[in-house]
């Protein structure tokens, strides 16, 4: 497909993000044509030449030692989440 799926960390908000990206802008513009014509339920980057995602799903978790198991449970089923949709 082209794609793959990154768990990253924004220091800036000290939170989780699981992101749909490309292995190239033209793959990535490839995607986001299609995306927009569907009732995608995740966030879509709002410029894929801009972005280095093309879908973004912020895990809104406050991150301590004592819930490291609901987050690493949080990212796991946002990835469910996105293989289920790419499968329809």
């Amino acid at each position: 497909m082209g794609l793959k799926l990154q768990v990253i960390f924004i220091r800036k908000t000290f939170m989780f993000e699981v992101w749909l990206s490309d292995y190239n802008k033209k793959i990535q513009n490839d995607y986001y044509m299609d995306l927009c014509k569907t009732k995608c339920p995740f966030e879509i980057c709002s410029d894929p030449n801009k972005n280095d995602y093309l879908i973004r799903i912020p895990i809104s978790l406050d991150i301590t030692i004592d819930n490291y198991k609901k987050i690493i449970f949080e990212i796991k089923s946002n990835i469910n989440k996105l293989e289920n949709f790419f499968e329809v």
